[in-house]
């Protein structure tokens, strides 16, 4: 979000419920380090780390991608960036984060979780 918090959730499948904590950072501190993290990222290097998102954590895509592309120098944060920005893309359903979180939970509803 614009505030460059995140929305943490984790579901409790034998309670059958998800817990949710919202944080927020500072905006400014927040603006220059995201363009730190976005330079120098080739776009293959991106497209990887969208992929792999899916399925592995921010550590293990940053081990593949070390190794996948060795000629790059990538750092742990630059993956953690791109991949929480394709995370977020996945997870982000509306503008306004607690309407966003209450469509997830909505979404979890379905499959019989509760708030």
């Amino acid at each position: 979000f614009d505030c460059g918090g995140r929305i943490k959730g984790t579901i409790k499948r034998d309670l059958g419920c998800v817990e949710l904590s919202v944080t927020h950072t500072e905006h400014i501190r927040v603006d220059s380090e995201r363009q730190t993290l976005r330079e120098s990222v080739p776009q293959e290097v991106i497209d990887y780390i969208t992929e792999e998102s899916n399925t592995l954590h921010a550590a293990d895509v940053y081990h593949n991608v070390v190794t996948r592309f060795p000629a790059h120098d990538i750092t742990c944060m630059q993956v953690y960036y791109w991949w929480g920005v394709s995370f977020q893309d996945q997870y982000r359903l509306h503008d306004d984060q607690v309407v966003s979180s209450r469509m997830l939970l909505e979404r979890h509803r379905e499959n019989g979780f509760h708030e």
